[in-house]
Protein backbone atom coordinates (compact mmCIF):
# COMPACT_ATOMS: atom_id res chain seq x y z
CA UNK A 1 0.00 0.00 0.00
CA UNK A 2 2.93 2.00 1.37
CA UNK A 3 4.15 1.63 -2.54
CA UNK A 4 1.31 2.21 -4.53
CA UNK A 5 0.69 5.96 -2.51
CA UNK A 6 4.53 7.18 -3.09
CA UNK A 7 3.61 6.06 -6.79
CA UNK A 8 0.98 8.41 -6.43
CA UNK A 9 3.06 11.25 -5.01
CA UNK A 10 5.26 10.70 -8.51
CA UNK A 11 2.35 10.50 -10.37
CA UNK A 12 1.23 13.88 -8.85
CA UNK A 13 4.90 15.80 -9.38
CA UNK A 14 5.03 14.59 -12.75
CA UNK A 15 1.68 15.30 -13.62
CA UNK A 16 2.24 18.69 -13.43
CA UNK A 17 4.75 18.39 -16.87
CA UNK A 18 8.27 17.77 -14.85
CA UNK A 19 10.93 16.84 -17.48
CA UNK A 20 13.16 15.10 -14.69
CA UNK A 21 13.65 15.06 -11.28
CA UNK A 22 14.31 18.56 -9.19
CA UNK A 23 17.45 20.03 -8.26
CA UNK A 24 18.26 22.54 -5.49
CA UNK A 25 20.85 25.18 -5.74
CA UNK A 26 21.43 27.68 -3.12
CA UNK A 27 23.74 30.61 -3.08
CA UNK A 28 24.37 33.38 -0.93
CA UNK A 29 20.77 34.94 -1.56
CA UNK A 30 18.45 32.59 -3.46
CA UNK A 31 17.81 28.97 -2.66
CA UNK A 32 16.23 27.93 -6.32
CA UNK A 33 14.42 24.33 -7.11
CA UNK A 34 14.18 23.38 -11.02
CA UNK A 35 12.91 20.80 -13.23
CA UNK A 36 15.09 22.23 -16.20
CA UNK A 37 18.31 20.57 -15.05
CA UNK A 38 21.26 21.60 -12.98
CA UNK A 39 23.11 23.99 -15.68
CA UNK A 40 20.00 25.87 -16.34
CA UNK A 41 19.58 26.72 -12.77
CA UNK A 42 22.61 27.56 -11.96
CA UNK A 43 22.79 30.36 -14.76
CA UNK A 44 19.54 31.59 -13.60
CA UNK A 45 20.55 31.91 -9.49
CA UNK A 46 24.08 33.57 -10.75
CA UNK A 47 22.34 35.81 -13.21
CA UNK A 48 19.94 36.77 -9.81
CA UNK A 49 23.26 37.63 -7.82
CA UNK A 50 24.45 39.74 -10.22
CA UNK A 51 21.34 41.60 -10.57
CA UNK A 52 21.19 41.54 -7.13
CA UNK A 53 24.53 42.92 -6.70
CA UNK A 54 23.25 46.14 -9.17
CA UNK A 55 20.82 47.31 -6.84
CA UNK A 56 22.54 46.61 -3.57
CA UNK A 57 25.49 48.96 -4.84
CA UNK A 58 22.94 51.62 -5.13
CA UNK A 59 21.23 51.11 -1.82
CA UNK A 60 23.48 52.28 1.05
CA UNK A 61 23.05 50.26 4.46
CA UNK A 62 19.87 49.05 3.12
CA UNK A 63 18.98 45.28 2.58
CA UNK A 64 17.38 45.25 -0.35
CA UNK A 65 16.22 41.59 0.25
CA UNK A 66 15.88 40.75 3.82
CA UNK A 67 13.48 37.69 3.85
CA UNK A 68 14.94 34.40 2.03
CA UNK A 69 14.14 34.46 -1.59
CA UNK A 70 13.02 30.86 -3.32
CA UNK A 71 12.85 30.84 -6.89
CA UNK A 72 10.76 27.86 -8.67
CA UNK A 73 12.20 27.30 -12.41
CA UNK A 74 9.90 25.08 -14.44
CA UNK A 75 11.35 23.79 -17.73
CA UNK A 76 8.23 23.21 -19.64
CA UNK A 77 4.58 25.66 -20.20
CA UNK A 78 3.15 22.60 -18.85
CA UNK A 79 5.03 22.03 -15.71
CA UNK A 80 4.23 25.87 -15.02
CA UNK A 81 0.76 26.16 -15.97
CA UNK A 82 -1.00 24.54 -12.76
CA UNK A 83 0.85 27.48 -10.62
CA UNK A 84 0.14 30.70 -12.87
CA UNK A 85 -1.76 33.99 -11.59
CA UNK A 86 -3.72 34.44 -14.71
CA UNK A 87 -3.46 33.13 -18.08
CA UNK A 88 -1.08 35.35 -19.89
CA UNK A 89 1.92 35.23 -16.94
CA UNK A 90 5.32 33.55 -17.45
CA UNK A 91 6.18 33.63 -13.87
CA UNK A 92 5.16 35.87 -10.47
CA UNK A 93 6.64 36.97 -7.02
CA UNK A 94 4.71 36.53 -4.12
CA UNK A 95 5.89 37.73 -0.49
CA UNK A 96 4.79 35.49 2.42
CA UNK A 97 5.97 36.53 5.89
CA UNK A 98 9.23 34.20 5.85
CA UNK A 99 9.87 34.89 2.87
CA UNK A 100 9.77 35.92 -1.35
CA UNK A 101 8.81 33.37 -3.96
CA UNK A 102 9.06 33.43 -7.25
CA UNK A 103 7.52 31.32 -9.42
CA UNK A 104 8.45 31.16 -13.35
CA UNK A 105 9.28 29.61 -16.56
CA UNK A 106 12.82 28.93 -17.81
CA UNK A 107 12.76 31.39 -19.82
CA UNK A 108 15.63 34.44 -20.13
CA UNK A 109 13.85 37.79 -19.04
CA UNK A 110 11.48 36.53 -16.02
CA UNK A 111 13.84 35.95 -13.31
CA UNK A 112 15.32 40.10 -13.64
CA UNK A 113 11.93 41.13 -13.81
CA UNK A 114 10.31 39.55 -10.96
CA UNK A 115 13.58 40.49 -8.74
CA UNK A 116 12.53 43.74 -9.21
CA UNK A 117 9.56 43.21 -7.58
CA UNK A 118 11.45 41.74 -4.71
CA UNK A 119 13.27 45.06 -4.48
CA UNK A 120 10.48 47.22 -4.76
CA UNK A 121 8.02 45.52 -1.99
CA UNK A 122 11.31 46.26 0.37
CA UNK A 123 12.16 49.74 -0.43
CA UNK A 124 8.90 51.40 -0.58
CA UNK A 125 4.91 51.53 0.02
CA UNK A 126 2.94 50.08 -2.56
CA UNK A 127 4.06 51.43 -5.71
CA UNK A 128 1.41 51.89 -8.64
CA UNK A 129 1.17 48.81 -10.46
CA UNK A 130 2.28 50.28 -13.99
CA UNK A 131 5.28 51.48 -12.30
CA UNK A 132 5.97 48.22 -10.85
CA UNK A 133 5.66 46.26 -13.94
CA UNK A 134 7.23 49.11 -16.18
CA UNK A 135 10.42 49.07 -14.09
CA UNK A 136 10.20 45.44 -14.00
CA UNK A 137 9.98 44.96 -17.82
CA UNK A 138 12.71 47.85 -18.49
CA UNK A 139 15.53 45.60 -16.01
CA UNK A 140 14.65 42.73 -17.13
CA UNK A 141 16.52 43.16 -20.86
CA UNK A 142 19.44 44.02 -18.61
CA UNK A 143 22.98 42.04 -19.85
CA UNK A 144 25.97 42.03 -18.38
CA UNK A 145 29.38 42.66 -20.23
CA UNK A 146 33.16 42.72 -17.87
CA UNK A 147 32.30 45.84 -16.07
CA UNK A 148 29.48 47.60 -17.83
CA UNK A 149 25.78 46.58 -18.12
CA UNK A 150 23.36 47.24 -20.89
CA UNK A 151 20.08 48.72 -20.42
CA UNK A 152 17.25 49.49 -22.17
CA UNK A 153 17.35 46.74 -25.23
CA UNK A 154 14.48 46.65 -26.93
CA UNK A 155 11.23 44.01 -26.45
CA UNK A 156 10.07 43.75 -30.10
CA UNK A 157 6.75 42.63 -28.87
CA UNK A 158 5.72 45.52 -27.04
CA UNK A 159 7.32 47.62 -29.89
CA UNK A 160 4.95 46.06 -32.16
CA UNK A 161 1.65 46.16 -30.50
CA UNK A 162 2.23 49.80 -29.73
CA UNK A 163 2.72 50.77 -33.35
CA UNK A 164 0.16 48.93 -34.55
CA UNK A 165 -2.75 49.07 -31.92
CA UNK A 166 -4.35 52.26 -29.94
CA UNK A 167 -2.39 52.42 -26.80
CA UNK A 168 -3.64 53.41 -23.51
CA UNK A 169 -4.61 57.00 -22.16
CA UNK A 170 -2.14 57.85 -19.42
CA UNK A 171 -4.51 58.71 -16.81
CA UNK A 172 -6.19 54.80 -18.04
CA UNK A 173 -2.25 53.17 -17.70
CA UNK A 174 -2.03 54.91 -14.23
CA UNK A 175 -5.27 54.22 -12.73
CA UNK A 176 -5.01 50.11 -13.63
CA UNK A 177 -5.17 48.32 -10.48
CA UNK A 178 -5.08 44.13 -9.45
CA UNK A 179 -8.78 44.13 -10.46
CA UNK A 180 -8.66 45.57 -13.57
CA UNK A 181 -9.24 43.56 -16.83
CA UNK A 182 -6.10 45.22 -18.43
CA UNK A 183 -4.27 43.18 -15.82
CA UNK A 184 -6.51 40.40 -15.74
CA UNK A 185 -7.86 39.15 -19.66
CA UNK A 186 -5.21 37.96 -21.78
CA UNK A 187 -6.68 40.44 -24.49
CA UNK A 188 -5.94 43.24 -22.58
CA UNK A 189 -2.92 42.55 -20.65
CA UNK A 190 -0.46 43.08 -23.58
CA UNK A 191 -1.03 46.71 -24.33
CA UNK A 192 -0.76 47.61 -20.42
CA UNK A 193 2.90 45.87 -20.34
CA UNK A 194 3.58 47.53 -22.95
CA UNK A 195 3.12 50.81 -22.64
CA UNK A 196 4.13 50.57 -18.96
CA UNK A 197 7.65 49.56 -20.38
CA UNK A 198 7.54 51.83 -22.99
CA UNK A 199 6.40 54.73 -20.62
CA UNK A 200 9.34 53.53 -18.17
CA UNK A 201 11.36 53.66 -20.97
CA UNK A 202 11.04 57.21 -22.32
CA UNK A 203 11.90 58.44 -18.71
CA UNK A 204 14.91 56.36 -18.27
CA UNK A 205 16.90 57.11 -21.75
CA UNK A 206 15.21 59.95 -23.25
CA UNK A 207 16.79 63.10 -23.75
CA UNK A 208 13.90 65.20 -22.68
CA UNK A 209 13.28 63.28 -19.31
CA UNK A 210 16.09 61.21 -17.96
CA UNK A 211 17.98 64.20 -16.10
CA UNK A 212 14.96 64.07 -13.79
CA UNK A 213 14.24 60.26 -13.39
CA UNK A 214 15.87 59.64 -10.03
CA UNK A 215 13.43 62.56 -8.67
CA UNK A 216 10.41 60.73 -9.87
CA UNK A 217 11.41 56.83 -9.02
CA UNK A 218 12.49 58.69 -5.21
CA UNK A 219 9.19 60.63 -5.36
CA UNK A 220 6.86 57.90 -6.27
CA UNK A 221 9.13 55.06 -3.71
CA UNK A 222 8.00 58.05 -0.94
CA UNK A 223 4.12 57.72 -2.00
CA UNK A 224 3.59 60.81 -4.17
CA UNK A 225 0.42 61.12 -6.28
CA UNK A 226 2.03 63.97 -8.26
CA UNK A 227 5.15 61.92 -8.43
CA UNK A 228 5.48 62.05 -12.54
CA UNK A 229 4.42 66.16 -12.62
CA UNK A 230 6.63 67.57 -9.53
CA UNK A 231 9.69 65.46 -11.04
CA UNK A 232 9.37 66.35 -14.92
CA UNK A 233 6.85 69.11 -14.89
CA UNK A 234 4.94 68.28 -18.32
CA UNK A 235 1.64 67.90 -18.40
CA UNK A 236 -0.54 64.44 -19.27
CA UNK A 237 -1.45 65.55 -22.59
CA UNK A 238 2.45 66.74 -23.64
CA UNK A 239 3.63 63.12 -21.82
CA UNK A 240 0.45 61.05 -24.02
CA UNK A 241 2.16 63.19 -27.39
CA UNK A 242 5.93 62.32 -26.23
CA UNK A 243 5.26 59.03 -26.15
CA UNK A 244 3.59 58.08 -28.95
CA UNK A 245 6.19 60.16 -30.58
CA UNK A 246 8.86 58.01 -28.60
CA UNK A 247 7.63 54.49 -29.87
CA UNK A 248 8.00 55.16 -33.38
CA UNK A 249 11.78 56.05 -33.33
CA UNK A 250 14.09 53.67 -34.68
CA UNK A 251 15.91 51.97 -32.82
CA UNK A 252 15.11 53.07 -29.41
CA UNK A 253 17.96 53.85 -27.64
CA UNK A 254 19.83 51.62 -24.64
CA UNK A 255 22.89 52.62 -22.32
CA UNK A 256 25.94 51.01 -21.19
CA UNK A 257 26.45 51.80 -18.10
CA UNK A 258 29.58 51.23 -15.49
CA UNK A 259 29.51 48.98 -12.57
CA UNK A 260 31.20 47.71 -9.57
CA UNK A 261 33.40 45.02 -10.12
CA UNK A 262 31.86 41.83 -8.07
CA UNK A 263 33.09 39.24 -6.41
CA UNK A 264 34.02 35.74 -8.72
CA UNK A 265 31.23 33.90 -9.17
CA UNK A 266 30.32 31.10 -6.91
CA UNK A 267 30.86 27.51 -7.38
CA UNK A 268 26.93 26.39 -6.67
CA UNK A 269 26.38 22.75 -6.24
CA UNK A 270 23.55 21.21 -6.83
CA UNK A 271 21.66 18.81 -4.59
CA UNK A 272 18.36 16.34 -6.08
CA UNK A 273 15.26 16.57 -3.94
CA UNK A 274 13.28 13.44 -3.11
CA UNK A 275 10.20 13.18 -4.26
CA UNK A 276 8.70 13.44 -1.00
CA UNK A 277 10.46 16.75 -0.46
CA UNK A 278 9.50 18.15 -4.13
CA UNK A 279 6.03 17.41 -3.73
CA UNK A 280 6.19 19.65 0.24
CA UNK A 281 7.77 21.91 -1.56
CA UNK A 282 5.05 22.30 -5.06
CA UNK A 283 2.20 22.17 -2.18
CA UNK A 284 3.57 25.03 -0.24
CA UNK A 285 3.84 27.07 -3.98
CA UNK A 286 0.46 26.31 -4.25
CA UNK A 287 -0.76 27.79 -0.92
CA UNK A 288 1.40 30.87 -1.94
CA UNK A 289 -0.14 30.85 -5.06
CA UNK A 290 -3.59 30.74 -3.60
CA UNK A 291 -4.23 27.37 -4.80
CA UNK A 292 -5.69 25.45 -1.79
CA UNK A 293 -7.57 22.62 -3.50
CA UNK A 294 -4.34 21.68 -5.69
CA UNK A 295 -1.93 21.91 -2.20
CA UNK A 296 -4.53 19.56 -0.58
CA UNK A 297 -3.81 16.54 -3.47
CA UNK A 298 -0.56 16.64 -2.58
CA UNK A 299 -0.57 17.18 1.20
CA UNK A 300 -3.36 14.05 1.62
CA UNK A 301 -0.69 12.07 -0.56
CA UNK A 302 1.94 13.07 1.55
CA UNK A 303 -0.01 12.17 4.74
CA UNK A 304 -0.68 8.75 3.29
CA UNK A 305 2.76 7.70 2.70
CA UNK A 306 4.01 9.03 6.03
CA UNK A 307 1.38 8.73 8.47
CA UNK A 308 2.10 9.52 11.58
CA UNK A 309 5.31 11.85 11.23
CA UNK A 310 6.23 15.26 11.95
CA UNK A 311 6.41 16.51 8.10
CA UNK A 312 2.86 14.84 7.64
CA UNK A 313 1.09 16.81 10.74
CA UNK A 314 3.18 20.37 9.71
CA UNK A 315 1.76 19.96 6.06
CA UNK A 316 -1.54 19.48 7.40
CA UNK A 317 -1.31 22.28 9.63
CA UNK A 318 -0.57 24.73 7.31
CA UNK A 319 -3.40 23.22 4.90
CA UNK A 320 -5.48 23.92 7.50
CA UNK A 321 -4.28 27.52 8.14
CA UNK A 322 -4.67 28.34 4.42
CA UNK A 323 -8.53 27.39 5.16
CA UNK A 324 -8.51 29.63 7.91
CA UNK A 325 -9.24 26.54 10.39
CA UNK A 326 -7.23 28.25 13.68
CA UNK A 327 -8.26 25.18 15.71
CA UNK A 328 -7.15 22.23 13.67
CA UNK A 329 -4.15 23.53 12.13
CA UNK A 330 -2.64 24.46 16.38
CA UNK A 331 -3.89 20.43 16.92
CA UNK A 332 -1.76 19.71 13.62
CA UNK A 333 1.54 21.65 15.10
CA UNK A 334 1.24 20.60 18.60
CA UNK A 335 1.23 16.97 17.16
CA UNK A 336 4.36 17.93 14.69
CA UNK A 337 6.29 19.32 18.02
CA UNK A 338 5.37 16.03 19.92
CA UNK A 339 7.12 14.64 16.70
CA UNK A 340 9.87 16.28 17.49
CA UNK A 341 9.93 18.05 14.21
CA UNK A 342 12.37 21.32 14.78
CA UNK A 343 10.69 24.53 12.35
CA UNK A 344 11.33 28.08 13.64
CA UNK A 345 8.42 29.24 11.24
CA UNK A 346 5.98 26.20 12.98
CA UNK A 347 6.89 27.56 16.42
CA UNK A 348 6.21 31.67 15.51
CA UNK A 349 3.24 30.34 13.90
CA UNK A 350 1.78 28.06 17.04
CA UNK A 351 2.58 31.09 19.24
CA UNK A 352 0.64 33.16 17.35
CA UNK A 353 -2.22 30.89 16.76
CA UNK A 354 -2.62 29.77 20.90
CA UNK A 355 -2.09 33.55 21.90
CA UNK A 356 -5.10 34.43 19.69
CA UNK A 357 -6.86 31.39 21.15
CA UNK A 358 -6.55 32.66 24.94
CA UNK A 359 -2.96 30.52 26.02
CA UNK A 360 -1.32 31.78 29.05
CA UNK A 361 0.99 33.89 28.43
CA UNK A 362 3.97 31.70 29.52
CA UNK A 363 3.39 29.20 26.47
CA UNK A 364 3.52 31.61 23.91
CA UNK A 365 7.12 33.08 25.52
CA UNK A 366 8.15 29.34 25.40
CA UNK A 367 7.29 28.86 21.51
CA UNK A 368 8.48 32.05 20.59
CA UNK A 369 12.09 31.26 22.41
CA UNK A 370 11.94 27.57 20.67
CA UNK A 371 11.91 29.52 17.58
CA UNK A 372 14.32 31.96 18.00
CA UNK A 373 16.74 28.74 19.22
CA UNK A 374 15.86 26.36 15.92
CA UNK A 375 16.26 29.69 13.66
CA UNK A 376 18.19 32.73 15.15
CA UNK A 377 17.48 34.82 12.12
CA UNK A 378 13.60 34.33 11.75
CA UNK A 379 12.48 38.00 12.00
CA UNK A 380 8.83 37.49 13.10
CA UNK A 381 10.08 35.91 16.14
CA UNK A 382 12.86 37.73 16.99
CA UNK A 383 10.31 41.09 16.71
CA UNK A 384 7.65 40.05 18.44
CA UNK A 385 9.77 38.39 21.35
CA UNK A 386 11.51 41.67 21.61
CA UNK A 387 8.04 44.37 21.38
CA UNK A 388 6.20 41.51 24.08
CA UNK A 389 9.35 41.99 26.29
CA UNK A 390 9.66 45.75 26.13
CA UNK A 391 6.06 45.54 26.96
CA UNK A 392 6.78 43.35 29.83
CA UNK A 393 10.24 45.32 31.30
CA UNK A 394 12.02 42.53 30.58
CA UNK A 395 15.08 45.02 28.80
CA UNK A 396 17.68 43.08 28.12
CA UNK A 397 15.69 40.56 26.49
CA UNK A 398 13.72 43.44 24.50
CA UNK A 399 17.27 44.81 23.28
CA UNK A 400 18.55 41.67 22.50
CA UNK A 401 15.82 40.39 20.26
CA UNK A 402 15.08 43.51 18.53
CA UNK A 403 18.48 44.29 18.04
CA UNK A 404 18.47 41.29 15.75
CA UNK A 405 15.51 41.69 14.15
CA UNK A 406 16.82 45.16 13.10
CA UNK A 407 19.74 43.70 11.66
CA UNK A 408 17.71 41.29 10.06
CA UNK A 409 15.16 43.95 8.63
CA UNK A 410 16.82 47.19 8.85
CA UNK A 411 14.50 48.82 6.56
CA UNK A 412 11.46 48.98 8.86
CA UNK A 413 10.75 52.25 11.17
CA UNK A 414 8.87 50.44 13.70
CA UNK A 415 11.71 47.89 14.80
CA UNK A 416 14.34 50.67 15.47
CA UNK A 417 11.43 52.46 17.42
CA UNK A 418 10.79 49.93 19.65
CA UNK A 419 14.55 49.21 20.13
CA UNK A 420 15.27 53.00 20.87
CA UNK A 421 12.06 52.91 23.59
CA UNK A 422 13.96 49.63 25.31
CA UNK A 423 17.40 51.86 24.69
CA UNK A 424 15.53 54.98 26.96
CA UNK A 425 14.08 52.32 29.36
CA UNK A 426 17.40 50.84 29.94
CA UNK A 427 19.55 54.26 30.36
CA UNK A 428 21.11 53.69 26.88
CA UNK A 429 19.84 57.40 25.71
CA UNK A 430 23.19 57.50 23.49
CA UNK A 431 21.89 54.40 21.90
CA UNK A 432 17.89 55.31 22.31
CA UNK A 433 18.42 58.65 20.50
CA UNK A 434 20.75 56.80 17.72
CA UNK A 435 17.80 54.38 17.02
CA UNK A 436 15.27 56.56 16.89
CA UNK A 437 17.37 58.81 14.33
CA UNK A 438 16.94 55.93 12.22
CA UNK A 439 13.61 55.25 12.42
CA UNK A 440 12.87 58.80 11.41
CA UNK A 441 15.08 58.58 8.44
CA UNK A 442 13.40 55.07 7.37
CA UNK A 443 9.82 56.82 7.40
CA UNK A 444 7.89 56.62 4.00
CA UNK A 445 4.90 59.07 5.14
CA UNK A 446 3.72 61.60 7.08
CA UNK A 447 1.91 59.43 9.43
CA UNK A 448 5.00 57.35 10.29
CA UNK A 449 7.46 60.70 10.71
CA UNK A 450 4.91 62.18 13.07
CA UNK A 451 5.39 58.64 15.09
CA UNK A 452 8.70 58.64 14.78
CA UNK A 453 9.40 62.11 15.55
CA UNK A 454 7.89 62.05 18.67
CA UNK A 455 9.43 59.24 19.72
CA UNK A 456 13.00 60.88 18.73
CA UNK A 457 11.72 63.47 20.76
CA UNK A 458 10.81 61.47 23.94
CA UNK A 459 13.94 59.37 24.25
CA UNK A 460 16.06 62.81 23.68
CA UNK A 461 14.57 64.72 26.75
CA UNK A 462 18.18 64.42 29.41
CA UNK A 463 16.46 62.64 32.13
CA UNK A 464 16.19 64.60 35.39
CA UNK A 465 17.04 61.45 37.62
CA UNK A 466 16.68 57.73 37.05
CA UNK A 467 13.03 56.93 36.21
CA UNK A 468 11.08 53.95 37.51
CA UNK A 469 10.65 50.91 35.29
CA UNK A 470 7.30 50.33 36.34
CA UNK A 471 4.99 51.80 33.32
CA UNK A 472 2.14 53.68 35.66
CA UNK A 473 -0.74 54.18 33.93
CA UNK A 474 -4.22 55.10 35.71
CA UNK A 475 -6.22 52.16 35.89
CA UNK A 476 -9.25 52.18 33.66
CA UNK A 477 -12.01 51.93 36.73
CA UNK A 478 -10.62 54.47 38.70
CA UNK A 479 -9.61 57.32 35.04
CA UNK A 480 -11.95 59.80 33.93
CA UNK A 481 -12.89 59.29 30.61
CA UNK A 482 -11.33 62.23 27.80
CA UNK A 483 -12.65 62.81 24.65
CA UNK A 484 -11.08 63.76 21.64
CA UNK A 485 -12.78 64.63 18.11
CA UNK A 486 -10.56 64.51 15.50
CA UNK A 487 -9.62 62.76 12.12
CA UNK A 488 -8.29 58.85 12.67
CA UNK A 489 -4.76 58.39 10.62
CA UNK A 490 -2.75 55.87 11.24
CA UNK A 491 -3.16 52.51 13.19
CA UNK A 492 -0.11 50.85 14.38
CA UNK A 493 -0.43 46.90 15.57
CA UNK A 494 2.06 46.26 18.31
CA UNK A 495 1.00 42.56 18.71
CA UNK A 496 -2.04 42.69 20.58
CA UNK A 497 -2.19 46.20 21.33
CA UNK A 498 -2.79 49.13 18.62
CA UNK A 499 -2.05 52.74 18.67
CA UNK A 500 -4.43 55.13 16.84
CA UNK A 501 -3.40 58.42 15.83
CA UNK A 502 -6.16 61.16 15.79
CA UNK A 503 -5.47 64.29 14.65
CA UNK A 504 -7.11 67.52 15.67
CA UNK A 505 -7.25 70.89 15.77
CA UNK A 506 -3.79 70.42 14.26
CA UNK A 507 -2.12 68.56 17.33
CA UNK A 508 -1.25 64.59 17.27
CA UNK A 509 -2.52 62.49 19.87
CA UNK A 510 -1.50 58.94 20.06
CA UNK A 511 -3.86 56.88 21.87
CA UNK A 512 -3.64 53.44 23.48
CA UNK A 513 -5.94 50.45 22.50
CA UNK A 514 -5.01 47.64 25.08
CA UNK A 515 -7.47 45.44 23.07
CA UNK A 516 -9.60 45.94 20.33
CA UNK A 517 -12.31 43.76 21.65
CA UNK A 518 -12.78 45.68 24.87
CA UNK A 519 -13.32 49.27 22.82
CA UNK A 520 -16.99 50.27 22.22
CA UNK A 521 -17.39 51.06 18.77
CA UNK A 522 -19.85 53.62 17.98
CA UNK A 523 -22.27 54.62 15.12
CA UNK A 524 -20.79 52.44 12.37
CA UNK A 525 -24.75 50.26 12.43
CA UNK A 526 -24.43 47.47 10.04
CA UNK A 527 -20.58 48.19 9.19
CA UNK A 528 -17.88 45.86 10.31
CA UNK A 529 -14.79 48.00 11.58
CA UNK A 530 -11.16 46.45 12.13
CA UNK A 531 -8.34 48.36 12.80
CA UNK A 532 -5.70 47.46 9.95
CA UNK A 533 -2.53 48.38 10.70
CA UNK A 534 -0.63 51.38 9.32
CA UNK A 535 -2.13 54.50 7.57
CA UNK A 536 -5.71 54.31 6.97
CA UNK A 537 -8.65 56.23 5.12
CA UNK A 538 -8.99 59.41 7.08
CA UNK A 539 -12.08 58.99 8.99
CA UNK A 540 -13.16 61.94 11.29
CA UNK A 541 -14.17 60.05 14.76
CA UNK A 542 -14.73 60.85 18.65
CA UNK A 543 -12.51 58.58 20.72
CA UNK A 544 -12.88 58.40 24.85
CA UNK A 545 -10.48 57.35 26.35
CA UNK A 546 -8.71 56.92 30.53
CA UNK A 547 -6.35 59.76 30.09
CA UNK A 548 -2.55 58.35 31.62
CA UNK A 549 0.48 58.72 29.70
CA UNK A 550 2.14 55.43 28.38
CA UNK A 551 5.73 55.91 27.41
CA UNK A 552 6.61 53.15 26.36
CA UNK A 553 3.77 53.92 23.10
CA UNK A 554 3.99 57.54 23.84
CA UNK A 555 0.47 57.68 24.12
CA UNK A 556 -1.72 60.09 26.20
CA UNK A 557 -4.44 57.22 27.26
CA UNK A 558 -5.94 54.02 26.65
CA UNK A 559 -9.43 53.95 24.30
CA UNK A 560 -12.55 53.21 25.67
CA UNK A 561 -14.95 53.99 23.00
CA UNK A 562 -14.85 54.92 19.65
CA UNK A 563 -16.89 56.94 17.60
CA UNK A 564 -17.13 56.43 13.49
CA UNK A 565 -18.98 59.87 12.09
Amino acid sequence: MKIRVMLLLIALVAGLGANGRWVRLKSSNFELYTDAGESRGREVVLQLEQFRNVFAAQAADRNISPLPVRVFVFQSDAGFRPFRINEASSGYYHSGPDGDFIAMRASGRTAAHEFVHVVLRHSAREVPLWFGEGLAEFYSTIQFRGKQMRVGDSIEPHVRLLRTQKPLELKTLWAVDASSPYYREKNKLGVFYAESWALMHMLHLSEKYRAHVADFVSATLQGRTDAVESAFGQTEAALQRDLRAYVSREPLPFANLPIAPSAKPENIPAEAVSELDSALLLANLFVVSGKVDEASKFYAAIVKAHPNTAEAEAALGYLALAKAEDERAQGHFQRALELKLHNARLCYDLAMLRRQLGAEESEVWDLLRRSVQSDPRLFESRYFLGTLALERRRLSEAIENLKAAAELQPNRPQVWENLSLAYSHNQNHGLARAAAVRAVKLSTNEAETARTEATLALVSRAPAAPTPLKVVVQPPSAAPASRIEGVLTQVDCLGDLARLRIDYSGVKTFLLVRNPRSVTLKGAGAISFEFTCGPVKPRPVIAEFAPGRNDIYGTAGEVRALELR
